[in-house]
């Protein structure tokens, strides 16, 4: 296989990040937007590693691999953010960080939503959270996946009117409504 001027083990989040440090336009670097505290999604020095058993001259050590290191920003309310990367850099382990999907012994560093510490019920509450091997239904409209979800994911105590209220305000912040 081809090399591309990095190896494997330089192939992660941190050093894309890193890459993206060194990024210039027109000679000058440009300036990182500053963090706004307690303003939206922040994380902060997120770390995350797995202990990797591998043959060395014949015998088995264990090494210590992260998938995560040090890894930190925000996403302020109304914005969009992109998480890109090849394979392997690191994204679902990013997400499954910021979602509470990592045991918490396990991962090192801070997520806060508007200042204060998440919970993974009050994330569960916020957000929605698709692993990237589920299967959607190609057959069906947006509207019918979204209302699958509500049904699945509210509690029966949400009447379904409101949660077809729900989808179609969802539909509309997403820009996929008809407003002809």
């Amino acid at each position: 296989m081809a090399s591309r001027g990095r190896s494997d083990t330089n192939n992660n989040l941190e050093t894309l990040l890193d890459l993206d440090k060194l990024a210039t336009r027109n000679g000058v670097a440009p300036e990182p937007r500053k963090m706004m505290p307690g303003n939206g999604l922040e994380f902060k020095n997120l770390s995350y590693s797995v202990m990797k058993k591998q043959k060395k001259d014949g015998v088995w050590i264990t090494k210590e691999a992260y998938l995560l290191n040090d890894i930190s920003g925000q996403a302020i309310g109304g914005e969009i953010m992109a998480i890109m990367g090849p394979i392997g850099a690191g994204k679902s382990t990013f997400l499954d960080a910021i979602a509470d999907r990592i045991a918490k012994r396990s991962l090192e560093g801070s997520v806060r939503i508007d200042g204060k510490p998440i919970s993974t019920n009050h994330m569960k509450m916020i957000s929605s959270y698709v692993m990237q091997d589920d299967q959607l239904f190609p057959a069906v409209t947006v509207f019918e996946t979204f209302m699958f979800a509500a049904e699945v994911r509210l509690p029966p105590s949400i009447s379904r009117a409101e949660k077809k209220k729900r989808v179609y305000e969802l539909l509309d912040q997403l820009g996929l409504t008809d407003d002809d």
